[in-house]
Parts: structure tokens; sequence; C-alpha cells
């Protein structure tokens, strides 16, 4: 059996009154780290991707999240006040990417092999851009 002297007992216990008050210490930390969280997450909703939208009874239901398993609800009332200041903003921030997205659809369009919307049964054909066909009375 091993003898410890005083002093050695001493030492040992601060070193594990040390041990556990930086184990208080970091518990604590990570304790106030996770309510400062909490408390930014019930401030802010971040909705990256929708993947349901109705409207019932006044309120506009967004649900988001990888599977819609969140819910974002508005009142239909205030939103609509609100409209045209998200509109403008949605618009000015996103009018680059708007534009990409813009050159890519008119590029695409471009390319489309019109040919393909011929309709056999009423004779269909692309005139000056609209699909006419010769049938009587028939326009598509």
């Amino acid at each position: 059996m091993i003898q410890i002297y005083s002093t050695e007992k001493k030492d040992i216990f601060i070193l594990i009154f040390k041990n556990r008050q930086m184990k208080k210490a970091t518990l604590k930390n990570k304790i106030l780290h996770l309510e400062n969280k909490l408390a930014n997450a019930r401030m802010n909703t971040y909705v990256g991707v929708t993947t349901d939208l109705y409207v019932n009874g006044g309120e506009l239901y967004i649900n988001y999240g990888e599977n819609g398993e969140k819910t974002l609800v508005m009142c239909t009332e205030q939103l609509f006040k609100d409209l045209p200041f998200i509109i403008n903003q949605v618009i000015k921030d996103n009018a680059e990417m708007q534009k990409m997205y813009l050159n890519d659809i008119v590029k695409e369009l471009k390319n489309i092999d019109y040919t393909i919307l011929k309709d056999s049964e009423h004779n269909a054909k692309i005139v000056n851009g609209r699909a006419v066909t010769t049938s009587v009375n028939h326009t598509l």
C-alpha cells in the first residue's frame, strides 16, 4: 500500500478541486452558449426552401425544412400590406441572379426545336412564333 503524506494529499485535493472547477466553468460556458443560441433561434427563423404553401382562415402557412417538418404562419392581411416592400427588396437583392436566369431562359427559348410542337391531328405548325392549325376555326 502506498502511503500518501499530508502535503501530497493536499496537492491531490487541490488538483481534484481545480479539475472540478474547470469542468464546472466549461459546462457553464457551454450552457451559456446554448442559451444564447436558443434565444437567437427564438428571435429569428430562416426559411431556405419551402415545401408547401397554403392559406387557411386568413393565414398563410409556409411549410419548410428538409421534409417540411417546420411551419411558419403569417397573417395574410399584414403580408398583403408588406408585399410592395418585400417584392421591391427581393427584386433589388436578386437583380443580378435574375438577369442571369432570364438570359439563360432566353437562350434556351432560342434553341427550342419548335417542330416538336407540330400537332398531327390538327396539322398545326409554327407561323410567326405562333402555333397555327390548318383545320377550320382552330388556333393553338
